[in-house]
């Protein structure tokens, strides 16, 4: 298994295009951010990228890193329940 960010930015007006459904199939995920997911999931970034540019508008971007195992991470005034699954995850 391998923990992932990814960052995305949706330049087109239509952002129910199934990308957040598309995301939620590659494995276990939360968003933290309105912009940023972890995904843990046994996928490269490469199929990873390949299923969720189907999801996306011409215009829109994003950007996939794997994180370290075990990740040092920090974060400030996520919801509870995003720092607890933090906690847990990563």
């Amino acid at each position: 298994m391998y923990n992932y960010i990814i960052c995305l930015n949706f330049n087109t007006t239509s952002e129910s295009n199934g990308f957040y459904q598309a995301i939620s199939s590659l494995g276990e995920c939360r968003q933290v951010l309105p912009c940023a997911w972890i995904l843990i999931s046994e996928l490269e970034s490469i199929s990873i990228k390949d299923k969720l540019v189907t999801c996306n508008g011409t215009d829109d971007m994003f950007f996939i890193s794997q994180l370290s195992t075990p990740a040092d991470a920090a974060w400030l005034n996520l919801s509870p329940d995003s720092t607890e699954w933090l906690k847990s995850k990563l």
